[in-house]
């Protein structure tokens, strides 16, 4: 069988997912503030500084959100309109705002491991089988994944 990463775009996976995913106009964002010069370098996508949080909604379901970081270094989040039903998150397993080296974390019955170099999001069962793997596209924001055997949306 293929995996994910060798057939973006093309109807691969067989595993269920549910994944929520936010992504704010970092386009729309001003620049943050300067960093210290000590300081690992800022997650960016398309030229903004981004964090990228991670939180396990249930078992099987995450939110993955990347907000662009305004000039106080705060995340411009989604704002909760009547097409976004308002919940209480519980807090991210995973908050990246720079990102050196890779890392992996438990997410309720998941683990997701984060490539920096690429931006992959690499998320697997509890066994290490690859469920999905969500790659954003440092230069352009754009965000490439695996479209599964069935239907997208159901």
């Amino acid at each position: 069988m293929p995996t994910p990463q060798s057939d973006w775009g093309r109807k691969t996976s067989p595993f269920p997912l549910v994944l929520l995913m936010v992504w704010t106009a970092a386009a729309q964002a001003p620049q943050p503030a300067q960093r210290r010069p000590d300081s690992p370098p800022p997650l960016q996508i398309a030229g903004r500084a981004v964090e990228a949080t991670l939180t396990a909604v249930t078992e099987k379901t995450l939110r993955l959100s990347i907000s662009p970081l305004d000039n106080s270094g705060t995340p411009v989040l989604v704002p909760n309109e009547p097409v976004i039903i308002k919940r209480n998150w519980v807090d991210p397993v995973l908050r990246l705002r720079s990102i050196t080296g890779q890392q992996t974390v438990k997410a309720g019955g998941l683990v997701v491991t984060v490539v920096p170099d690429t931006l992959v999001f690499r998320i697997a069962d509890s066994n290490g089988r690859v469920i999905q793997e969500l790659c954003v596209e440092k230069e352009s924001g754009t965000l490439r994944f695996a479209l599964g055997q069935g239907p997208l949306l159901v």
